[in-house]
């Protein structure tokens, strides 16, 4: 059982008797679970009374510094709100929806006066009409082509209103393929049916808008356009493709989503048939991130949950391949949501058990092929750090590589940057800037020197003092310098003052700045194509490290240019317009600000206020 602290304690005992949603705090303040509770109290004190079996559950609650709790009035109320959190947090122990953003929706903006369909993959609360989400994302692409090409509702993103001139009709307008609301003369009774035909089709009266396309594609055809009916074809099969993928033969006529779930250790593979009117018309997979303590009734609670309340469309039936024990609840979520009644429930005889069973083929497929493109990676992966190592003359393979790389203009703004590569793998959070101090002028070597020494000096200032959260520790085992043989000296030299052991070598360019290979310290260069394994990671780091320089020198020209603006207020010099530029971070910032607020920044009296709002009110 875990000690609590005596605040902790306290807390605990204020707990009330009621349904709701708990979330665990680590020490940082990040919320790690969330969770539902018939009754908070004895929910939430069973994590620190009982002695847990289960390794997931004896992390968490060692990881636990505090809990805040939300009281609803209903299990169904706690399992929408358990959800939303979820979304919101991301909780590192809770069982995740891994990719429930990475497909895209078809919108129509019901919020304009004019409204447009335009494709998103972003579902916001603004007013618009979401369909989808769509699995193939092509089909979704070139349905919404044929809308926009069969119904001139407009493209453009401009605000108009009847009555209102906004700047002039576009080729769209010209074409046919837009009414022109931007003229401001457009009735919206009109407007509007073409509006509610498209709503209409992206429900799934699909075979209106399909019809459109064979009758034109019929008359490019007699005009021997055969390009253009070709275009049409490719169409048509995509609105196919969304709405009518394939026939099956079924006693049943009613909506449903047929859901099996398979999983390993880490990831859960979660099958989804939907079948309309006797028809399937899509099949999907998705992807839950999962704790090897978590069961597949766990996963198909999580997905039900996270799936379908961000999803337009809720069937009135939902079968799952084995039951959960929650069934009844999650009916009443989905009523809820929906408005009308929906059931969750495990077939057990006849076509929906065939269905149920075919879905969990698939599941087990999708995870054991997913698990075999992990091990091939991983496998691709070893190889080429051991043949960096080999090719390098290392003991062993890196696992921690660092990239350096300079950046400036004819000398100024000089800046040098670290990129880290762990595992092979980027690493984004280990990565560092640093602005060049002690080199003038255009010194890339010094510069280079500056830089590797400033880090590793970090580095043995965290190890002497025995920081608890280091920012440059670990050290690398491998240094790659965007350079040739005299950086790699350069690197050489600065650890050696140190007395480490790190490999180092070079990122040799060709002409149009491309690698062209690896040079060792002997100066023997490595062409690109001797490496077998390593030829892309290589090729990653080369690229990573020039463009997160020229991104951070970009950034810095930009604040130096915005700070030799300033200096030309009188009274402003290069202290106070860098405690301007650090205060209102942008120039609008600095040109909205009134006196009062100027004067807050360190420096700036009120002489000095006035003359930045003068200087700015006469632009």
């Amino acid at each position: 059982m875990k000690t609590v602290s005596a605040e902790l304690s306290e807390k605990l005992k204020k707990l009330p008797d009621v349904p709701g949603v708990y979330m665990h705090l680590d020490e940082g303040g990040n919320v790690i679970y969330v969770g539902k509770a018939k009754n908070l109290k004895n929910r939430v004190r069973q994590y620190f009374r009982d002695r847990h079996d289960d390794i997931k559950t004896r992390r968490l609650v060692d990881n636990i510094h505090d809990t805040n709790w939300i009281v609803v009035d209903n299990e169904v109320e706690a399992f929408l709100l358990e959800c939303n959190l979820i979304k919101q947090y991301r909780p590192y122990y809770n069982i995740l929806l891994k990719d429930d953003k990475s497909y895209p929706y078809l919108k129509l903006t019901l919020g304009e006066s004019y409204p447009r369909a335009v494709m998103t993959r972003k579902r916001l609360l603004d007013g618009g009409r979401y369909f989808g989400p769509y699995s193939n994302a092509g089909a979704a692409k070139k349905t919404l082509e044929a809308i926009n090409r069969f119904y001139p509702l407009k493209m453009c993103s401009k605000n108009v209103a009847l009555g209102k001139k906004t700047g002039k009709v576009c080729l769209n307008y010209h074409l046919g393929q837009c009414l022109g609301p931007c003229q401001g003369n457009v009735d919206p009774e009109l407007y509007g049916t073409y509006v509610k035909e498209v709503e209409d089709i992206l429900s799934g009266n699909y075979r209106v808008l399909s019809k459109k396309i064979c009758d034109e594609m019929g008359r490019e055809a007699e005009k021997l356009n055969y390009e253009a009916a070709a275009e049409l074809r490719d169409m048509n099969e995509a609105v196919l493709a969304m709405y009518e993928k394939q026939k099956i033969d079924s006693s049943f006529t009613d909506e449903r989503d047929i859901i099996a779930v398979a999983s390993d250790d880490k990831l859960s593979a979660v099958q989804i048939f939907r079948v309309r009117e006797g028809k399937m018309i899509g099949s999907d997979t998705r992807y839950m991130t999962k704790d090897p303590a978590d069961t597949d009734p766990d996963v198909y609670v999580s997905f039900i949950q996270q799936y379908y309340i961000s999803s337009e469309y809720i069937p009135k039936e939902i079968l799952i391949y084995e039951p959960t024990g929650q069934e009844e609840t999650l009916s009443g979520m989905l009523t809820s949501l929906k408005g009308t009644k929906v059931t969750v429930g495990v077939p057990r005889i006849g076509e929906k058990k065939r269905l149920g069973e075919l879905a969990y083929k698939n599941a087990l497929m999708n995870i054991e092929n997913r698990r075999s493109e992990a091990e091939k990676a991983e496998l691709i992966r070893r190889r080429a750090m051991t043949e960096i190592a080999q090719k390098l003359g290392m003991d062993s393979p890196p696992k921690r590589i660092e990239s350096y790389d300079i950046s400036n203009t004819a000398g100024s703004d000089n800046v040098g940057v670290m990129v880290v590569f762990n595992e092979s793998r980027r690493s984004p959070k280990d990565y560092r800037r640093f602005r060049i101090k002690y080199v003038s002028g255009q010194d890339d070597y010094s510069s280079m020197s500056e830089v590797v020494f400033r880090r590793l000096n970090r580095a043995f200032e965290e190890q002497r003092d025995n920081v608890p959260s280091p920012k440059f520790l670990p050290l690398p085992e491998l240094i790659l310098a965007d350079g040739g043989l005299a950086h790699v000296n350069t690197i050489k030299s600065v650890i050696s003052t140190f007395g480490y052991d790190i490999a180092v070598a070079g990122l040799v360019k060709d002409s149009r700045h491309r690698l062209r290979g690896v040079v060792l310290p002997d100066g023997t260069e490595l062409r690109q194509d001797e490496f077998k394994y390593a030829k892309k990671i290589l090729n990653d780091i080369s690229e990573e490290v020039h463009r997160y320089a020229i991104e951070y020198h970009r950034m810095s020209r930009s604040k130096t240019m915005l700070k030799s603006e300033l200096e030309q207020i009188e009274g402003v010099g290069s202290k106070r317009a860098s405690a301007l530029m650090e205060r209102f971070g942008t120039m609008d910032g600095i040109r909205n600000a009134s006196k009062e607020e100027l004067m807050e920044t360190a420096g700036i009296t009120e002489n000095i206020a006035r003359n930045i709002t003068d200087h700015f009110s006469a632009e």
